[in-house]
């Protein structure tokens, strides 16, 4: 009696098709060599960015990439903040990662303060390093005044000067050795008293902290320092007795950019130190919403150069125009993780919308926007493990998996082929379309194919045709037993079948117990065995016994090369 095939036969070829349709990306893009994918990463960013979005995705092992384990200092919050704290982190750096466009990254926790990031194909990992790791505090503090700014550094100058002479302040420590006395020649910028150590390495200059730093006569509210001396100027601030001297609500930081006005000719940086309210006005709590563009030429501080533009809150809008109408002619800071990213003079009421310039490129400017807008991290953190996997390696991670999987797919072929001859090319045929939907399945839903992943196909290879091997010594008992090869086929494929969901129900429960539970690999190794499973389980009770009946319809055989 011959079977109605006909609608598994139109399923088989819309799956075969689909499947080639959803690889053909995959094929693309590994067809070409390096140069044409550089060419096309910079000639056609957007075509490269949909072809890489439709391939098979590599994890970190293959593809190369950024392992990065962040331990929360949960000290730093209250204790009833602590129980949620890795959660927030988690949420906060996982929408970071999401906006910033690293596909399938792996974000997890790691005991109760340490979370695990892994961000394959990171071209940039400095720039990832500076997202992950950057707070993304942001607050609006108005500058001390310039007369504020010089009682005080005359002040420090003295408890210096005394710190010195009497040996309480280690000259090595604050790096008084290495410092430049001269007084660099930048327009309209005029040292205090530049009183230099001269020949005499040991004299104390009576104003030492004016070897490190520079006031602008113009804008005394604003210090200056080369970039070279900065750290030696944060170890002098740093100092017991310089710390009592600095008013409790006051702070200093550090412009987040250099200057370009005042780059020397013989490439000297000068970075801005300002004298800033303790006290806030508004916060990044404060902030509702954030974009990056290019200024306009009608905009002279920002023309052709990267802007990002930030809006408050109702809230924050109105404590902003309420405190610039009393503060005309002052400055406010804008201040992103403790540096300040611009200090306007306030020129009129400002409102709930403002900017930050000065930023060196769109990639810096796309990063701020992006910390700003997935909010501040609930705890400082710290990188604490670190490990970049080259291209190079992940090439050669690559070429081992794909080597063993056709080295386990030629042995399985071989050996069906040598013990159930003619029928074991059909059960052949079987395991080359399970690969094949297998690897559709991986691109067309985006999944991550990892080391572990490329384990899990060579273990499905030997497991798609045990089930063939089932239905064959069926069908051999009932040859045995004198019935026709027809009447064998069926109750081959009958009496089998059972115990082939069987076995496979149960290791499909395991493999999602291990993908729920399991994490990083094992979850690749999880996820590619699961979508073995189901394919290896169609394609041997159904592409088989489509293939044999097929060759039953035709005409009567008498024999089976089985």
């Amino acid at each position: 009696m011959k079977r109605d095939n006909r609608f598994r036969i139109g399923l088989v070829i819309v799956l075969i098709v689909a499947s080639l349709f959803s690889l053909l990306p995959t094929f693309r893009m590994f067809m070409m060599d390096e140069e044409q994918r550089q060419r096309m990463k910079q000639e056609e960013p957007q075509a490269w960015k949909s072809l890489e979005s439709k391939a098979i995705k590599l994890g970190l092992d293959l593809r190369g990439g950024m392992h990065l384990v962040m331990e929360i200092d949960l000290d730093a919050i209250p204790a009833e903040g602590r129980s949620d704290a890795q959660d927030r982190f988690l949420s906060i750096i996982r929408n970071r990662i999401d906006q910033y466009g690293v596909s399938e990254p792996v974000i997890q926790k790691q005991g109760n303060n340490r979370v695990v990031i892994q961000l394959a194909g990171i071209d940039n990992p400095e720039a990832a390093r500076d997202l992950v790791g950057r707070t993304a505090v942001l607050t609006y503090n108005m500058l001390k005044s310039g007369d504020l700014v010089v009682d005080l550094v005359n002040r420090i100058n003295r408890a210096l000067y005394e710190g010195l002479v009497s040996g309480e302040i280690d000259r090595e420590r604050i790096g008084l050795h290495v410092v430049q006395p001269e007084t660099p020649d930048l327009m309209g910028i005029v040292g205090l008293d530049t009183t230099a150590v001269g020949d005499d390495s040991t004299r104390i200059p009576e104003q030492p902290l004016n070897l490190y730093l520079l006031v602008d006569p113009g804008s005394p509210e604003v210090l200056w320092a080369d970039e070279d001396n900065m750290a030696w100027v944060d170890s002098i601030m740093a100092l017991p007795s310089i710390r009592s001297v600095i008013p409790q609500d006051a702070e200093f930081h550090w412009a987040m950019w250099s200057d370009e006005r005042y780059t020397t000719a013989d490439g000297l940086r000068y970075r801005e130190l300002f004298l800033t309210e303790a006290v806030p006005v508004v916060t990044g709590e404060n902030l509702e919403d954030a974009q990056f563009t290019i200024g306009g030429p009608q905009d002279p501080d920002a023309a052709g150069r990267p802007v990002v533009n930030f809006r408050l809150t109702t809230e924050g809008g109105q404590i902003i125009r309420r405190v610039s109408r009393v503060n005309i002619g002052n400055r406010m800071a804008i201040i992103l993780d403790g540096r300040v990213a611009i200090a306007p003079v306030i020129e009129g009421q400002l409102g709930a919308s403002s900017r930050i310039t000065g930023i060196n490129d769109m990639q810096e400017a796309r990063n701020v926007t992006i910390t700003l807008r997935s909010g501040a991290l609930p705890a400082p953190a710290e990188i604490v493990e670190e490990r970049t996997v080259g291209p190079s390696l992940g090439a050669d991670s690559i070429r081992s998996g794909t080597i063993s999987a056709l080295v386990g797919l030629l042995v399985v072929v071989l050996f069906m082929v040598a013990y159930y001859r003619g029928s074991g090319l059909i059960a052949d045929t079987a395991l080359m379309l399970n690969v094949l939907f297998i690897l559709a399945v991986l691109a067309g839903f985006h999944f991550t194919l990892t080391l572990p992943g490329i384990a899990g196909i060579i273990l499905t290879m030997g497991m798609a045709v045990d089930a063939n091997v089932l239905i064959y010594d069926r069908i051999k008992e009932e040859l045995r037993a004198g019935k026709t090869v027809r009447a064998s086929v069926d109750a081959g494929y009958a009496n089998a079948t059972s115990a082939i969901l069987d076995a496979n129900i149960t290791t499909l429960i395991s493999a999602l117990v291990l993908y729920q539970f399991g994490t990083g690999p094992i979850r690749g190794f999880a996820l590619t065995l699961t979508v073995g499973i189901v394919s290896s389980v169609f394609t041997a009770l159904i592409v088989t016994r489509l293939i044999f009946d097929a060759r039953l319809n035709r005409a009567v055989v008498q024999e089976l090369s089985i």
